[in-house]
């Protein structure tokens, strides 16, 4: 089995019994918030949001990230709402998600026709020509740095309005830079 798969971390605690170690096995708690988040659960939705971001116990995505923290945010979490903000502030890996996707057509037999790749362009904010010829998809793709700086400002308000105080401090940092 996969070493990431079965990683155990210990932390060292300091109670009224003296040092104690707790182990946390990040493959369960992964496969116990996946459960959680598919049933809608927003909480479990950010959390496992930071472990793709975070490649903890399974190997890192930031589209999954993207996703998870979108489903949660839609739901009014505010940690969710501001860590969504900072992905379209900081334009986390969307060209290489695009790649990645282009790349399962490849895996599979398969060539994205140009109505998948503008579904694509939708589900991730991309603006694109109406007269899009499939031959400029390439360098539409490398023009493309994911950030959308509108977005971001739109999500940190609703955070800093569902009480995050993060989102508070990176909306402000935003505009004082």
């Amino acid at each position: 089995m996969d070493k990431r798969v079965q990683l155990n971390v210990g932390i060292t605690t300091n109670n009224d019994r003296g040092m104690e170690t707790v182990k946390y096995n990040y493959s369960e708690i992964f496969k116990d918030l996946s459960k959680a988040a598919e049933q809608g659960h927003a909480d479990a939705q950010n959390s496992l949001a930071i472990m793709y971001r975070e490649g903890v116990a399974i190997p890192r995505s930031d589209y999954q990230a993207f996703e998870w923290f979108a489903k949660a945010a839609e739901q009014g979490h505010a940690d969710a709402q501001n860590n969504l903000a900072i992905m379209y502030r900081d334009g986390k890996e969307i060209p290489e998600v695009m790649y990645m996707v282009q790349h399962d057509f490849d895996i599979n037999g398969d060539t994205p026709t140009l109505q998948e790749y503008k579904d694509l362009f939708i589900d991730f904010g991309i603006d694109y020509p109406r007269n899009l010829e499939l031959s400029e998809i390439p360098e539409l793709l490398s023009q493309q740095q994911g950030i959308d700086s509108d977005k971001a400002v739109d999500w940190f308000i609703k955070a800093v309005a569902s009480g995050s105080d993060a989102a508070r401090i990176n909306l402000k940092n935003m505009f004082d830079s």
